[in-house]
């Protein structure tokens, strides 16, 4: 089906073209409402045309465009089972896990061919089939949240080492509903971008050329279902000595890319520590905040993306955006901080806000930015190499 699209200012049909992949010229005959020279104004809404998904042939290299993280390179399809005519999918998450016993449904055309759980390889194999289409489908899963490889050379033998750099490749769409064109003989694994939490830590920045040293932290909450950026600090009254002290707002973000744009305007550096969680650990956290503002109505809002409510007063050594989020995180991972006590210095503080810290009483856990980052990085050194032995689940991306 189709999708509709509502012009923002600064749009063009050339751009809006671009941003969904097709023609200018599908986009035209897909409005026909659209009179020369082709205006367009804010608020207007266009119709995006879908195109129908290309075959996948042995040989080709293919991805399934993600929202989220980027279009998500994959490997070249190749023939690996023995069978004369055989299909054999192997569900994955990002980490290399199997999701065993996660339900499926395999379809030639319209017809049922079969149905049932994952294998404790997170494997289903068919055997003996005719080629054709056949549509693999994931109930749990939305289809965006996949990427499509074939199974590795043998001489990686099914593993990705540390340190590991994959080749550039020729990329190719491939649209909704995953489906395979299979003339005999192909095996593939499909890599599920799994639920995960993100503790997002910002640097300093120059603001009217003085450096605003102190940093940010913001927690994204990314599920099948949402992308939930939760923005915690004083966007509105400030007080107290160096306006230590405000209203306390929050800022629910649903589009990160708006809320990372903002960031990276100030010019600072934005590095996200991600951590695998279970989607009811994910739904812990966004269930956390959404009692924090229970009952609130915004008091400012952007849009379908952004929502902000005052949630208490800031207090920069006891409620700040660094506490306030590391409560959100360990709704999730609730272990996450153990051992992070020596790392609590004051990161980015000067002699004298220490000493003043220290009068106030020093805080018994992180409350700096530049701290909360010294700790994270010390995870990632510690379990980041080998992957499939990182119980945590951690990686770390720079934004």
């Amino acid at each position: 089906m189709p999708s509709q699209y509502i012009v923002k200012k600064g749009d063009t049909l050339w751009g809006i073209a671009k941003q969904h992949q097709v023609s200018l010229a599908e986009l035209k005959q897909a409005n026909p409402h659209l009179k020369p020279p082709d205006q367009i104004f804010p608020g207007n809404e266009m119709t995006i045309p879908m195109k129908p998904p290309n075959p996948i042939v042995p040989g080709d290299k293919i991805t399934i465009p993600d929202k989220t993280l980027g279009n998500k390179e994959v490997g070249q399809i190749c023939e690996t089972c023995q069978e004369k005519s055989c299909l054999e999918i192997i569900l994955l998450s990002e980490n290399g896990y199997p999701y065993v016993g996660e339900k499926y449904t395999i379809k030639l055309g319209n017809t049922l061919i079969q149905e049932g759980s994952l294998d404790e390889k997170g494997r289903v194999s068919l055997k003996n089939i005719e080629a054709g289409n056949y549509i693999v489908e994931f109930p749990t899963f939305k289809p965006e949240n996949f990427s499509l490889e074939s199974e590795l050379d043998q001489s990686s033998k099914g593993q990705i080492t540390c340190g590991t750099t994959l080749s550039e490749r020729e990329l190719r769409e491939f649209d909704k509903p995953i489906l395979f064109t299979l003339p005999a003989n192909n095996t593939y694994r499909i890599i599920v971008f799994e639920t995960k939490i993100e503790i997002l830590v910002g640097g300093p920045y120059m603001k009217h050329g003085k450096e605003q040293p102190y940093g940010h932290v913001a927690l994204r909450v990314i599920t099948t279902q949402s992308d939930i950026t939760y923005d915690y600090g004083r966007y509105s009254r400030v007080w107290g000595i160096g306006n230590s002290e405000g209203d306390g707002i929050l800022r629910i973000w649903t589009d990160f890319t708006r809320y990372i744009a903002g960031e990276k305007a100030t010019g600072r550096t934005t590095v996200g520590y991600r951590f695998r969680v279970t989607a009811a650990e994910a739904n812990q956290v966004n269930d956390h905040f959404m009692k924090i503002i229970k009952g609130q109505e915004p008091n400012q809002v952007r849009g379908e993306y952004m929502k902000q409510y005052k949630i208490n007063d800031y207090h920069a050594l006891n409620s700040n955006y660094t506490t306030i989020n590391i409560d959100g995180a360990t709704q999730a991972i609730p272990n996450l901080m153990q051992g992070s006590e020596p790392f609590s210095v004051g990161g980015k503080l000067s002699t004298t806000e220490k000493l003043a810290a220290k009068l106030k009483g020093w805080p018994n856990r992180i409350f700096m930015p530049a701290d909360l980052e010294n700790f994270l990085t010390s995870l990632v050194l510690r379990f980041i190499c080998p992957i499939p032995h990182n119980p945590l689940g951690i990686n770390k991306i720079t934004s």
